[in-house]
């Protein structure tokens, strides 16, 4: 990797910075619709950070952007204090976003750059649209499709299953779930005993995950239960073949990926075949350096883990040449 190079991963940016870089521009990334760069100055006391933006094709489409910003210490030998910043909604022309440091810094270090949301202004009423689909966003797209399911609830049209979970019952349309899950119409379109006793069991939800579910099956389900529930949702979209929460749910545990969540999410994604994240999951272990943060607990999930998601991690590090890892 040489010292104008970053490496990029979903929302994650990194760049390693040298002892000898008092001015270096790193080389472009793209994030979302723009072209991006970062500046390292030095000078007396203090060093600058920059986050720059390139100027759009169309000339009013400017990135309304959150996002962390962090300076560590090259590990495994930390010679830096860790700092970082958050910034909100902040709107990026030609001058970008300049973070100055209170200290010159002497050694190797890594700056990282997590975007959380990069917003464009609407032109026709000047509200402030997020690029990214969030739950809500995709839920609304879906709606406009939709034949309006949650009218069924809300109308109070009586209901003809009961679905049975590990700790209570849920009434529902055997119409709604078969029009959303293939398994659901199989299971009510044959002689099967979920229609013979008019009742689906699902032992492995409580009765909240499952109630998130039949609401995301009826387009009524908040982001908020969504974000409390979405890995048993995971399961469930599986289970019952509902392709497009399975993806709601990858895209969610892809967005808010971070060092406290990585090894959780690893096994989640290694255990639902999910291989976009679990590829993010491992280079942010390893190229991004975040295992040498969590260095305990890694140790303990390696004893337990699957061999072969073991494995995967084991060749990702050595093809990194990252040392002190196990």
């Amino acid at each position: 990797m040489s010292g104008c190079d970053v490496k990029t991963e979903g929302r994650f940016v990194l760049w390693e910075v040298g002892c000898s870089d008092y001015h270096r521009a790193s080389n472009h990334f793209t994030m979302g619709l723009w072209r991006w760069h970062l500046q390292i100055s030095k000078h007396k006391r203090k060093t600058c950070v920059e986050l720059l933006v390139q100027p759009h094709s169309e000339k009013n489409v400017h990135p309304i952007v959150t996002f962390k910003m962090r300076v560590r210490p090259l590990p495994p030998n930390p010679a830096i204090r860790a700092d970082h910043i958050e910034i909100f909604d902040l709107p990026l022309r030609k001058n970008g976003f300049a973070w100055m440091l209170d200290s010159f810094v002497t050694a190797r270090f890594l700056i990282e750059v997590k975007f959380l949301d990069l917003k464009i202004t609407d032109q026709i009423n000047h509200g402030q649209t997020s690029i990214w689909l969030s739950f809500t966003t995709r839920s609304d797209l879906q709606q406009e499709t939709s034949s309006g399911f949650a009218c069924m609830l809300k109308k109070d049209i009586p209901t003809d299953i009961t679905i049975g979970t590990s700790n209570g019952s849920i009434r529902a349309h055997s119409n709604v779930l078969s029009a959303r899950s293939p398994v659901f119409r199989s299971m009510f379109s044959h002689n099967l005993k979920e229609k013979q006793l008019s009742a689906v069991h699902i032992p492995d939800m409580s009765i909240d995950e499952c109630q998130c579910f039949i609401n995301y099956m009826y387009d009524n389900l908040e982001e908020k239960d969504f974000i409390a529930h979405r890995v048993a949702l995971l399961g469930a979209a599986e289970k019952y073949d509902v392709s497009d929460l399975k993806v709601a749910c990858h895209d969610s545990l892809s967005q808010d990926l971070d060092t406290e969540n990585l090894i959780e999410r690893l096994q989640v994604a290694h255990f639902y075949q999910l291989p976009e994240l679990k590829r993010s999951c491992i280079r942010l272990l390893v190229d991004f350096m975040r295992v040498y943060e969590i260095h305990d607990d890694f140790n303990e999930f390696i004893k337990t883990a699957d061999t072969g998601l073991v494995v995967e991690i084991l060749q990702h590090v050595l093809g990194s040449k990252l040392t002190g890892v196990f």
